[in-house]
């Protein structure tokens, strides 16, 4: 898709917020993620608060800015975590002054940053990605209707990849069989009471930034695939008849 923002460049401005939004929620995570909350009877990863909403975030991006900005999205935010998640524990378990009491916290807290980083990096390259062609898959075969529900059906799919993939390479160790199990279903849970939740409000926000910014998406009219990199994409579009 063909991105072409009004001429005072606020498209721009709000595509660079969504993208920092996206990191600083996919951090957080990070930091979460070993942070264990009882919700109900389920134990659960108290990342899955905040984490739903970087779906939501795709969702947006895909809808008003198109695929391959949502793909640009995730590498950078792929690059900018690969660098936290490499520096910052690496210095957390830096030796401390004798007599200071919270190196095992940032041990704790820390320490694991970099596994979730390959758990959940791998869990986002295939469920963001997924959910992210199926929203404008979707849109064109939809004409750009039920935006709504096309942001459901995608996350949920997105989803459950990204829990399979992520909860087991996170969490293998740390708990029982059964824990991980019961661990993902609840956290498998909120992602799909949050989807629901979140689908008026992505609505809403992705007809005020159209309105607002003026977006002109023209349709590409080679078919979108995700396995295909943006040269290719080009390249057939030249040659389409």
């Amino acid at each position: 898709m063909t991105l072409r923002p009004n001429s005072n460049n606020k498209g721009f401005l709000n595509l660079s917020f969504l993208n920092m939004l996206f990191v600083t929620i996919m951090l957080g995570t990070y930091l979460l993620a070993y942070k264990m909350i009882l919700v109900g009877t389920y134990t659960l990863s108290a990342g899955i608060l905040i984490f739903p909403l970087n779906y939501a975030i795709t969702d947006i991006t895909t809808e008003v800015y198109g695929y391959e900005q949502t793909k640009k999205l995730i590498k950078n935010a792929f690059i900018c975590c690969f660098l936290f998640a490499t520096v910052v524990p690496f210095i957390a378990i830096l030796p401390a002054p004798e007599g200071w009491p919270h190196q095992a916290g940032y041990q704790y807290v820390l320490g694991n940053v970099f596994r979730f980083f390959v758990a959940n990096s791998l869990g986002i390259i295939i469920g963001i990605t997924l959910n992210s062609y199926l929203i404008a898959k979707w849109k064109r075969m939809m004409n750009g209707k039920h935006f709504w529900l096309r942001s459901i059906a995608s996350t949920a799919i997105g989803e459950l990849i990204t829990s399979i993939i992520a909860d087991i390479i996170a969490f293998y160790g740390t708990t029982s069989s059964w824990g991980i199990i019961n661990l993902m279903i609840g956290i498998y849970a909120v992602k799909l009471f949050y989807s629901v939740i979140l689908s008026l409000p992505n609505s809403l926000i992705v007809t005020h930034l159209k309105l607002k910014e003026g977006i002109n998406l023209e349709e590409d009219r080679f078919k979108i695939n995700p396995f295909i990199n943006k040269k290719m994409q080009r390249e057939n579009h030249a040659y389409s008849p």
